[in-house]
């Protein structure tokens, strides 16, 4: 467990050399009407390893539902596939409805695809690995996954810095911006952005934070309690 700082000021290096906006961030500190620490946010994350092996710990024996189990629009179940053996009981929950059906196929067991459904059932624990930065409206989203009938979740999403981006990072030459992104992703997510996203149904609830994958995602487990 370490302290993970977020700030606003910006990661990249452009061409080379530090980035106008970088430094506009960095003189916030010296505005003596705002304090430096403002924009400075530091949380406890336990730095884990691959999401499988993750997962497969806290799903053991349990009853799980896992929301977005087609991998759309890849469609290959594979974290689906490597769960169910450890689970008690597994069910799967995609609005891709073809997609359902192709796993179906290849991976017979419990599946849903009407919400009503889902709120109608209980489960040990909420699994929502990479769904939340494909949503239009996240926050509508996550109201509708606490209202879930179960005492845990978690919520997996992609790191906005991880520690190959250096590698891979963002350009921009000649008035043209490369990224390097999944096309159906709608928002990048660090610690303090992910724990301000699910802000709202935090009360009475215990939370942790984890970073997989070499810190390429960003974990949160929420546990009600009482």
């Amino acid at each position: 467990m370490g302290f993970v700082g977020c700030s606003i000021t910006n990661p990249f290096v452009w061409n080379g050399k530090h980035s106008e906006d970088r430094k506009r961030c960095n003189d916030v500190g010296e505005n003596p009407l705002i304090p430096k620490e403002f924009f400075t946010q530091r949380y406890l994350v336990s730095n884990q390893g691959p999401r499988i092996p993750f997962f497969q710990e806290r799903v053991r024996g349990k009853s799980i539902l896992h929301i977005g189990c087609c991998d759309s629009p890849i469609g290959s179940g594979s974290l689906h596939r490597e769960l169910m053996s450890f689970c008690k009981d597994l069910t799967g929950f995609d609005v891709d409805t073809e997609g359902i059906q192709v796993l179906a196929k290849s991976l017979p067991g419990k599946y849903l695809i009407s919400w009503d459904d889902v709120l109608s059932l209980s489960w040990d624990l909420v699994i929502v690995p990479e769904v939340l930065e494909h949503q239009i409206n996240a926050g509508l989203f996550l109201y509708d996954v606490f209202k879930i009938p179960t005492r845990e979740w978690i919520i997996t999403v992609p790191h906005f810095y991880p520690h190959w981006r250096w590698r891979t990072r963002p350009s921009y030459r000649l008035g043209m911006f490369t990224e390097i992104v999944h096309p159906d992703h709608r928002a990048w997510y660090s610690p303090h952005t992910l724990v301000k996203a699910c802000e709202p149904w935090l009360k009475y609830r215990d939370w942790s934070l984890y970073f997989l994958e070499k810190r390429s995602m960003i974990a949160i487990h929420i546990t009600r309690t009482g």
